[in-house]
């Protein structure tokens, strides 16, 4: 179970960067919804 979360951790880190990328949003909304996922973990 453990490397299943690392194995899964890796992509959603990995392709993180492009999913940024390829919305549209301002850089004010990425901040804000990276700020509401650090106050939920």
């Amino acid at each position: 179970m453990a490397r299943l979360a690392v194995i899964g951790a890796a992509v959603l880190f990995s392709t993180g960067g492009a999913a940024i990328k390829a919305c549209h949003l301002s850089g004010w909304q990425v901040a804000s919804f990276r700020s509401g996922i650090a106050v939920l973990a």
